[in-house]
């Protein structure tokens, strides 16, 4: 399995685009990394680009070894398993040397001549398997991670504004369904639904930022999209009760309480918790409502059954 990449909220200066980090942006939406203009992308289809063009990566298995990788960065990842994502338990007998050729294209997409800086993603092999070298900022899920990071930062410590920027800053960097065309293979399947995890909490701080900045309206209408996607995530429907309840629709907020409520019985068998049984008991007393409401995961915990093994160490030994 591979785990949440990590990476600390980071400090922002002040202003839509601030970094911190060293780290550009592009006409194109793209970020410059401190020493190119490199962009691995998974947050949608996989996609490798430089210098905002969009680099051939090949068919599905090619791009299975490259997801393996870019979700594993900097660490080694042994043959086998790497075997086992691309083809999921029915190798051929020739699979080693496939695997071998799929690693050799992507050495050659990712050697560009016009590339100075020294920046370039590489890949290296040895006797522990094979790793990509690349930096945080070339992988958009990283800083997709750190600008949600700051935005909860940010909430936490009482700045709804500047929330609210790193929250939208974080949702921009989404194409669609985190690792597009890969979603459907087992070996990804729970990876790809905790980095779609980040667009859904990236969702619901921007709600939250709008509640608290006196935006409910814009709340709303956000928060009806992923209530609506996830009827059994408690966060987002207490957070439209509240929406709802300040836009003076207090009957539309209870009733949404007695459908989620019953939902949660029927399909789960649980009571609501405690913050949205607060929230429903604050609205009956008509009493003020907090501004936020305590994030977590969509559906509870996720199966790991049958997820890309997560690997540490260090690799030795000359290229492959």
């Amino acid at each position: 399995m591979i785990g949440s990449a990590g990476g600390g909220a980071g400090g922002r200066s002040g202003g839509v685009g601030g970094r911190a980090d060293g780290a550009g942006c592009r006409a194109d939406g793209g970020a410059y990394g401190a020493g190119g203009a490199w962009e691995l992308r998974a947050l949608g289809p996989l996609e490798i680009r430089f210098d905002g063009g969009s680099l051939p990566i090949g068919g599905t298995r090619q791009r299975a070894v490259l997801a393996t990788l870019l979700l594993s960065p900097g660490r080694p990842v042994p043959v086998g398993p790497l075997i086992d994502n691309v083809w999921g338990g029915r190798e051929p007998a020739s699979a080693l040397n496939t695997l071998q050729s799929y690693v050799s294209r992507l050495r050659t997409a990712l050697a560009r001549p016009g590339d100075t800086g020294g920046s370039a993603p590489h890949l290296l092999g040895g006797p522990s398997g094979y790793r990509l070298v690349v930096q945080d900022d070339q992988l958009d899920y990283r800083r997709a991670e750190r600008l949600l990071d700051d935005a909860r930062t940010s909430f936490a410590a009482g700045d709804p504004v500047a929330a609210h920027v790193s929250a939208r800053e974080s949702l921009a960097l989404w194409r669609g369904p985190a690792l597009g065309e890969l979603q459907g293979l087992p070996a990804f399947q729970w990876e790809a639904a905790r980095l779609d995890e980040l667009r859904l909490g990236a969702e619901q701080l921007v709600a939250q930022a709008d509640l608290a900045l006196g935006r409910s309206e814009e709340a709303v209408a956000r928060l009806r999209r992923l209530a609506s996607g996830h009827p059994l995530w408690e966060q987002p429907q207490a957070l439209l009760m509240q929406a709802l309840y300040r836009t003076g629709r207090q009957a539309e907020a209870l009733a949404l309480y007695q459908r989620t409520r019953r939902r949660l019985v029927d399909e789960l068998g649980i009571e609501p918790g405690a913050e949205l049984a607060g929230v429903h008991r604050a609205i009956l007393r008509q009493d003020p409502l907090p501004e936020r409401v305590r994030e977590s995961a969509p559906g509870g915990t996720l199966a790991r059954s049958g997820s890309v093994e997560r690997h540490g160490g260090d690799c030795a030994g000359d290229p492959r």
